[in-house]
């Protein structure tokens, strides 16, 4: 009985890394031998990021899913926890994008030596995904806690198709930068998927994201982070420390972030509507 109720996680957990990891090992299948191992490396070192900062995001479900199960359990409102927990991670995912894309040849060049500039072009192209893994792990964990384990199946298996069809045909061509281009519509389409279905499987309202704060945020910060590469000429660590200090503040000053709404993460589980 545990075996045949676990078998949906755990497929669901196959599916999920099958189209987040087959990108390295198609670069390996569908190019030459004398340049896929380098090609392959490339990749790698440009996806090293992305993984260390979506582990973020996945410490964020952990703490959500318990939320989310005792609230659908006792039919409480979704709508401010859906609010609070998007607006936290569309904060940290615009944030985390903009300065990575923005630092990306500092960064990379005090990571790594060698090519540089071709792990920056694949860069350019995932790092982006950050934002749509991070709303997958709040609409996943959500249609988790709801039990809607087959369309989560469902969207893993369009992921899959997606992923191989578009690496198949951009691989070839575009090498580590097409299997990029190839992860980040993957993770787009999941993303897509899951939002919707959440939405519509639980009758939340589109309202309940806060539109305005966001948009707001993201048309300050972005040419504030733009023009700061070109004024702040200390070491990379210190130029993105004091940048994610300033995405802080203006985090609070549109709303997009309250500090009461922490307080939804209560020992108790309780939730403090803003």
């Amino acid at each position: 009985m545990i075996l045949k109720q676990s078998l949906p996680f755990a497929m669901l957990y196959m599916l999920m890394a099958c189209y987040n990891r087959i990108d390295s090992v198609m670069i390996e299948r569908l190019l030459p031998k004398d340049i896929a191992s380098a090609q392959a490396g490339i990749y790698a070192s440009a996806f090293r990021l992305l993984d260390a900062l979506v582990m973020i995001a996945y410490l964020f479900s952990v703490i959500l899913m318990p939320l989310f199960s005792k609230m659908i359990k006792e039919k409480e409102d979704l709508r401010p926890i859906t609010r609070t927990s998007f607006s936290f991670l569309y904060f940290f995912a615009i944030t985390a994008v903009v300065l990575l894309l923005c630092y990306k040849m500092p960064i990379l060049n005090l990571l790594y030596n060698d090519h540089v500039q071709e792990s920056a072009n694949v860069f350019s192209i995932l790092i982006p995904g950050i934002i749509p893994i991070s709303f997958t792990y709040i609409f996943g964990s959500l249609l988790t806690a709801n039990g809607n384990m087959k369309l989560l199946n469902i969207t893993a298996i369009a992921g899959i198709c997606v992923n191989v069809a578009v690496n198949l045909i951009l691989i070839p061509q575009l090498q580590a930068r097409g299997a990029a281009i190839a992860s980040l519509s993957t993770q787009s389409v999941v993303s897509l998927l899951q939002i919707i279905i959440a939405f519509k499987e639980l009758k939340i309202p589109f309202s309940v994201i806060p539109w305005g704060s966001c948009f707001l945020y993201a048309i300050l910060f972005i040419p504030l982070a733009k023009y700061s590469t070109y004024i702040l000429h200390c070491n990379v660590i210190i130029s993105l420390l004091i940048m994610g200090c300033i995405a802080i503040a203006i985090g609070f000053g549109t709303r997009l972030i309250k500090l009461k709404e922490a307080g939804m993460f209560k020992g108790n589980n309780n939730v403090i509507k803003s």
